[in-house]
């Protein structure tokens, strides 16, 4: 932590130095062609060196004033009721009295274009910014392959994780999409990357998000397109590992007139692999489990949206997605040897079994959106049913051998099998509401859910299936919901920005499990507030601070209690009965000449949950369960830097120190050992633009030895490279990459107990190449408005 005071002692050194920098006024009247004064005429200024716009307003008597102007060139634009009349250019070396300002509402400029650089990497109040149509691998391929090129998010094949932060959650045009997981994964593997504009990463989530989510938010924002016309595109990948996959996808755009529609297919087929290595150290035994995998995935989504403009005010949509995911185990087999305490081996262990897991999920999605008036207020409702089949149906046939030892063979043979079945219906309004002085966001969410679990257990020792009711159980969640929110911001001048919002969610879920006859219910409001407070001293530099509360409420298949066998001795199962916790999330952060930016964190979640393994040293049987047991601090420091000096290569990197202490607060887990942690992460994306048609893209990360709860975790490196050409005026574009191209990146984890230490070695296949085709063709001004629902928060638990 030393670097933290050095860092501090930076950022007042830099911000000193800013402030002294020369201050101005440019102010002005603005007046119609009768010499009256408008009044709540908007204003923009904005530096030629930055993209970023200061608004300002006129009074009554038709004043406008900008405050603390630094010297420099700028840009400037004059609206009236959300209609440019007059743009300009300005050079500021002092105050600057612009005079009468003129508007002619009888000669509006029909476009006015004011073009610059965008930047790669974007640092704003609330968020950081990653251009995805700037990136080379980003921008090809699907939304994964995006997101893995995000700086500051990492991506295993079952989890997304943001650096720094304990969790993260996933939107698509600012709405939630809390498929987790391997779901998740799925999910973003369906969209396209060549339709995603930007990336948004969210470390403290505004009121307006719904307060779900244990840390930081991902937003995916779409391109909008342009009327009146139709386009179709084509996309087929090819992924090569030890075995092989592809992708193959057509999405299909159509505008004219007052309607617009898409529809679009998606289809992955082929094989995957993984090997994991489990090793658990008892105070007698050791215990060796290598477990290969080889699975057929079979997956398939479609979706299809229609809109319609009723009037120049007020539009309606329909959206109805579609998905079917297919993962059969082809290879199953898990081999598991026995030591005793003088490391000879004394038994064998061997599993073979199956797994068929389905997930078939429907949504429907109905909007409208009315534009109130040309300032900019707006109401936009959605109303939404979704529905998912789970299944998982696992047979598996365990025998043990002994060696040297006059004990006969041991066999078992079972079937375990579950049923989720998932109803969510939700019904949201949201309403933008800028006023002269304050801009409002408000609206209310309601929301309905059901979980239906039904898991078995048959015992097929007998060569009969008999269904064991101590392993089988039934289990029925509801959860209800009702949300209201308001936040506001206002721009006090050119310099303050504040923005404070707060969220309350009242709660009623109830849990009924058969085999256990338990019920829990339980009825709750919480109260969620943001704040962000935000100082420019010049346009190139901020200190901003933010302050948030959020809510994690676990995915339903955590909930599940369904169990899932790798041998005789060991199972994973979801616990029905967990509860949702809170985490309080606060930073400070400097940026300086839109390049460098310093950010200071803390976080502090309550009662949080989490996957422990539990041990029964006598009979050596051990369970993979989630339970809530712990409190936990985590302090951060991190340092990014953007370099685009040079038009042919644009670098991003960063570089974070954190710290984190934990604390058990459920007794019956003092036998774990809760780790505090102390490590560092860096990360760098480096793109190479080698003429017009030729792009190269290298990325790398490095994560220090670190501990995470219950686990230590050793060192991970991925190096990654990306190349594109584009032929046929962009309309063919061909992709390679290569990833973890060292083989790096498997983890290795470890945990103890007070009386057993137990070793986890992933080795999934990181290392991959993709090759991959995309071809557009039709008439390219099209417009295809991206539906945004509103229950993507409660989907993403199913």
């Amino acid at each position: 932590m030393k670097l933290l005071p050095v860092c501090l002692a930076l950022i007042l050194f830099v911000f000193c130095g800013s402030t002294a920098q020369a201050q101005n006024q440019v102010f002005g009247i603005l007046q119609n062609k009768e010499a009256q004064p408008i009044d709540f005429g908007e204003i923009h200024l904005t530096a030629t060196d930055t993209d970023e716009v200061v608004q300002a307003y006129s009074d009554v008597a038709g004043v406008f004033r900008f405050e603390g102007v630094a010297d420099g060139a700028y840009s400037i634009q004059f609206l009236y009721l959300g209609v440019v009349y007059e743009a300009r250019a300005l050079k500021v070396l002092g105050n600057l009295d612009l005079g009468v300002v003129p508007i002619d509402n009888q000669s509006q400029l029909s476009e006015i274009v004011i073009e610059g650089k965008k930047k790669l990497f974007e640092s704003q109040i609330d968020r950081t910014v990653f251009n995805v149509e700037n990136s080379i691998t980003a921008s090809t391929g699907d939304a994964l392959d995006a997101v893995k090129a995000t700086p500051g998010i990492i991506v295993t094949q079952d989890d997304i994780k943001m650096v720094g932060k304990n969790s993260i959650a996933v939107m698509i045009n600012d709405k939630i999409v809390q498929l987790s997981g391997e779901d998740l994964n799925n999910y973003l593997k369906t969209l396209s990357a060549d339709d995603i504009q930007k990336i948004e990463v969210i470390t403290t989530p505004p009121a307006k998000y719904d307060a779900q989510g244990n840390s930081g938010l991902l937003n995916i924002v779409l391109k909008k397109k342009r009327e009146n016309a139709w386009s179709n595109s084509v996309r087929l990948n090819y992924f090569q590992a030890t075995d092989a996959y592809f992708k193959f996808g057509d999405t299909f755009t159509y505008s004219k007139d007052k309607f617009s529609a898409q529809a679009s297919l998606d289809v992955t087929k082929g094989k995957t692999r993984g090997i994991e290595r489990l090793t658990n150290y008892f105070t007698d035994e050791t215990w060796v489990a290598e477990d290969l995998s080889k699975n057929r995935l079979n997956n398939l989504s479609a979706k299809v949206s229609m809109d319609y403009q009723l009037t120049d005010k007020s539009s309606i949509g329909l959206q109805y997605l579609h998905g079917i995911y297919n993962n059969t185990a082809i290879e199953d087999i898990t081999h598991t040897h026995l030591y005793d305490r003088n490391e000879v081996l004394f038994s064998q262990l061997l599993t073979t079994g199956g797994a068929d897991r389905k997930d078939l999920f429907d949504n429907l999605n109905f909007n409208y959106e009315y534009q109130m008036d040309t300032l900019g207020r707006k109401a936009t409702a959605n109303v939404d049913y979704f529905s998912s089949d789970k299944g998982n149906y696992r047979p598996f046939e365990s025998d043990q051998f002994y060696l040297s030892s006059p004990l006969p063979p041991a066999s078992m043979k079972a079937t375990s099998s579950s049923d989720m079945d998932i109803q969510i219906y939700s019904a949201k309004i949201d309403f933008e509401h800028p006023m002269k002085f304050l801009k409002l966001d408000y609206g209310v969410k309601a929301n309905f859910i059901r979980n239906a679990s039904d898991s078995k257990y048959f015992d097929r020792i007998t060569g009969s299936p008999i269904e064991d009711l101590s392993k089988s159980d039934r289990f029925d969640y509801r959860e209800n919901t009702q949300s209201l929110y308001l936040s506001g911001s206002k721009d006090w001048n050119s310099k303050w920005t504040t923005q404070l919002g707060l969220r309350m969610e009242a709660t009623q879920t109830e849990g009924n499990s058969i085999a256990m006859n338990r019920t829990d219910k339980r009825d709750f409001i919480d109260f969620f507030p943001t704040v962000y407070l935000q100082f420019k001293p010049t346009a190139a530099h901020s200190l901003n601070f933010t302050y948030s509360k959020r809510i994690n409420r676990q995915s339903f298949w955590e909930l599940n209690p369904f169990r899932w066998y790798v041998d005789a001795y060991s199972y994973s199962e979801g616990n029905p009965f967990l509860k949702p916790y809170n985490t309080h999330n606060t930073a400070l952060s400097f940026t300086y000449a839109n390049n460098w930016t310093t950010k200071v964190s803390f976080s502090k979640t309550l009662n949080g949950s989490f996957q422990i393994q539990n041990i029964d040293e006598q009979t050596k049987s051990r369970t993979f369960t989630r339970e809530n047991f712990y409190d936990l601090e985590t302090y951060s420091i991190s340092q990014s830097y953007t370099f685009s000096k040079y038009n042919w290569w644009q670098s991003v990197n960063i570089v974070t120190a954190s710290y984190s202490k934990i604390s058990n607060i459920d007794p019956a887990k003092s036998m774990h050992h809760l780790l505090n942690d102390s490590g560092f992460f860096f990360s760098t994306n480096n793109s190479f633009k080698i003429d017009s048609q030729l792009s190269l893209e290298l990325n790398a990360y490095f994560s220090s030895k670190t501990s995470f709860l219950v686990y230590a975790i050793d060192p991970q490196t991925d190096v990654s490279f990306g190349a594109s050409y584009k032929m046929m005026d962009g309309n063919l574009q061909l992709n390679l990459s290569v990833s973890d191209i060292f083989k790096s990146s498997e983890s290795r984890l470890y945990t103890s107990t007070t009386t057993t230490h137990t070793m986890v070695n992933n080795k999934n296949e990181t290392r991959m190449l993709r090759f991959g085709v995309n071809y557009q063709f039709g008439n390219k001004n099209i417009k295809a408005k991206s539906t945004q629902t509103g229950n993507e928060e409660e989907r993403s638990r199913s």
